[in-house]
């Protein structure tokens, strides 16, 4: 007999025993044991657990890099109000967080980065839609270690970029460079390549992982599947 699930991954239609959602249409994700499985859903690496098929790594950085860039516009908009590096982190993270909690917890369970690759996040124990607290979890912990960062350096980045400023002449910096330029610089470098190294394992986290897991959805318990 063919597995079906229970709701579209799409639009969250409760499925009947179709092959399409009865509300968007979109084609409906069986187990591979299913010969009839829509075509829609390309087949690829499928859960264990919930039975739809997983997004590749790369498509996960797809929607990653276009969701960073959508949220551009209104870090630019901060970014004219405050030279404060924290003030401008806290209010983009409020932004952003209301943006992907918004996203993921819709029927489609995409934001505009998901939409542009064919991906949604679900939960990974049934493979629907995903509840408000695991969608700020997810992204809670993708950034709380750049909180800490900023948090840590903010008056370090403040000096050094009023330091440039105020030096700065017809574009190129003096030679000379006090001491404590030079040693902040290095700790706001040291930082920054700390925070890198964990966003990498973060998201390097999901090539071993056999749901096609990051830390971060380990952690909320959310899988990506591929539409």
């Amino acid at each position: 007999m063919s597995t079906v699930a229970n709701h579209c991954i799409n639009c969250g239609t409760a499925l009947g025993g179709g092959q399409f959602c009865p509300t968007c249409g979109h084609g409906v994700l069986r187990t591979m044991g299913d010969v009839g499985y829509s075509q829609q859903a390309t087949a690829g690496p499928m859960d264990p657990v919930s039975g739809v098929f997983l997004s590749g790594w790369w498509r996960r950085v797809g929607a990653t890099c276009i969701d960073a860039l959508v949220l551009l516009i209104p870090n630019f908009i901060v970014q004219a109000v405050t030279h404060s590096y924290l003030t401008r982190f806290l209010v983009i993270g409020i932004v952003s967080l209301t943006y992907i909690t918004a996203c993921l917890t819709s029927s489609s369970g995409q934001t505009v980065g998901n939409r542009a690759v064919s991906t949604a996040v679900r939960s990974g124990a049934t493979g629907e839609r995903i509840s408000v607290g695991s969608a700020v979890l997810r992204w809670l912990f993708q950034h709380i270690a750049s909180l800490i960062t900023l948090t840590i350096l903010s008056n370090k980045l403040a000096d050094v970029s009023l330091w440039i400023r105020q030096n700065t002449v017809n574009g190129q910096l003096p030679t000379y460079r006090p001491n404590w330029v030079l040693h902040d610089s290095v700790e706001i470098l040291i930082g920054f390549g700390i925070l890198a190294a964990f966003w990498l394992l973060d998201y390097l986290w999901c090539l071993g992982d056999k749901r096609k897991r990051t830390l971060h959805d380990r952690i909320a318990g959310t899988i990506v599947v591929k539409l």
